[in-house]
């Protein structure tokens, strides 16, 4: 989830393109996907970087 912008960019994978590296990551309990990327889109503005949602059972 890409919410740097004017309007939220979703893309599926490849989850790390270019010279990117993770620097951390956080997990979430959500009741359901929706939720999930509701989270991933207001974490994205919040450190104006893109952040990657996946899905962990």
């Amino acid at each position: 989830m890409d919410a740097r912008g004017e309007s939220v960019v979703a893309s599926a994978g490849p989850y790390v393109a270019g010279p990117r590296r993770l620097a951390g990551f956080w997990i979430l309990e959500a009741p359901g996907a929706e939720t999930a990327r509701e989270w991933a889109i207001e974490a994205s503005g919040a450190c104006n970087e893109p952040v990657e949602l996946r899905a962990c059972h």
